[in-house]
């Protein structure tokens, strides 16, 4: 799941080295990743960007801010890149890899069986001496051939019901009537997670009943991810049971999947993605929102 950048250095040496996706994007200025690649990347690199390659077009008041793009239309892309689901692919952003764990999450939701994150990102490229260019490569297209999903994904009906075991008073339940053996964890920080703050969506709080595990508390301060001891530690310190599915959802689909990362190397069940995640969920007023009147210990 994981490749270091010497390792990679290494691997590029190979006479069948992997593809290599940059994926550096800003949620505040759209073309700043865009332009961050022409400026440097790591030889051979092919670019995608996160709002036109990895998302669909937003549909108001009906999606969240990243819908999940075409699967099929997503794999001729991939197929135009060189990438089929035997491809060996390395994917990066600058450093704490949120971006390029939306593209490692849709390629493994396509059967790209072995495609890996840059630990670090593209920073860790640079602290360790290696290359960058400025050169855009023609990639040679390759067939893509059908394949199953081999991922999770939970959508709004589904959260709603686990919403109402984990919280049924935020519902008007006088209680749940059983036990949710489903966990919702949110990716978010805690200030968002709370409501005290949203400066990207127009409702602040939370999915009621979640947990909060900011994405970047699985990274040290280099965006790398944390060992797997420690990552097992906090995560039962969360109160997550391994015996029990956990459903990641963040602003729009997209940190939520380094939770998600993060869980899988902590060695728990492979977890479920809420790809709509909060900025689909206020989209029906209906939907109760918590806040810190309500924030689960964490």
């Amino acid at each position: 799941m994981l490749i270091t950048a010497s390792e990679l250095a290494d691997e590029l040496k190979d006479e069948a080295p992997p593809v290599l996706l940059d994926c550096r994007f800003n949620l505040l200025d759209p073309q700043e990743g865009r332009a961050q690649y022409r400026e440097g990347h790591i030889p051979s690199a092919l670019y995608l960007h996160m709002n036109d390659d990895l998302s669909a077009p937003v549909e108001p008041g009906q999606t969240g801010r990243h819908p999940l793009p075409d699967l099929s239309a997503l794999g001729q892309l991939l197929a135009r890149l060189g990438i089929n689901r035997d491809t060996p692919v390395v994917i990066y952003d600058q450093h704490q890899a949120g971006f390029a764990g939306r593209c490692w999450w849709l390629l493994r939701h396509l059967g790209v069986r072995r495609s890996r994150l840059l630990d670090g990102g593209f920073a860790a490229w640079q602290a360790a001496g290696g290359q960058t260019e400025q050169t855009e490569h023609v990639p040679i297209p390759i067939d893509w051939g059908p394949g199953e999903v081999h991922t999770r994904t939970a959508d709004a009906e589904a959260v709603e019901r686990y919403s109402q075991l984990l919280a049924p008073s935020a519902w008007d339940y006088a209680s749940s009537e059983g036990e949710s053996d489903v966990n919702l964890l949110d990716a978010r920080d805690h200030e968002r997670y709370l409501g005290r703050i949203e400066p990207i969506d127009p409702v602040a709080g939370h999915i009621p009943g979640a947990l909060c595990r900011p994405f970047t508390a699985n990274l040290d301060d280099e965006g790398c991810f944390l060992p797997v001891d420690s990552l097992q530690q906090d995560f039962l310190a969360l109160g997550l049971d391994e015996t029990q599915q956990v459903v990641c959802y963040c602003g729009s689909g997209v940190t939520a999947t380094i939770n998600l990362v993060a869980l899988i190397l902590a060695g728990f069940e492979t977890p479920i993605l809420y790809p709509g995640s909060f900025s689909e969920w206020i989209t029906d007023a209906s939907r109760p929102i918590g806040g810190e009147h309500d924030a689960l210990s964490n």
